[in-house]
């Protein structure tokens, strides 16, 4: 989230990522919570998160914000690579 943080916008442009990986739970914010804030951004870039803690609601959830996908952990590199592959054209 600081990273992240250092490059968001309102006026629709960010910073020189094309995919972000994001962790649904992180140290000192709730996933959700993270989520949200970023979702805001118009020049956010497609987000894929990972969880260990995910739930059917919470994969729900995590798509209607504006996640192109949550992984469950573990999860198979090969289809992180896919998904990333198919975003980046």
């Amino acid at each position: 989230m600081d990273v992240l943080g250092d490059f968001l916008s309102t006026d629709g442009t960010f910073a020189p990522f094309d995919l972000v990986l994001f962790a649904l739970r992180m140290p000192g914010r709730p996933g959700m919570e993270a989520l949200t804030k970023v979702a805001r951004n118009p020049g956010m870039p497609p987000l894929i998160l990972f969880t260990a803690f995910a739930d059917e609601d919470t994969h729900k959830r995590a798509l209607e914000i504006c996640a192109l996908a949550l992984l469950d952990k573990p999860f198979d590199i090969d289809c992180l690579r896919k998904l990333a592959a198919q975003v980046l054209g």
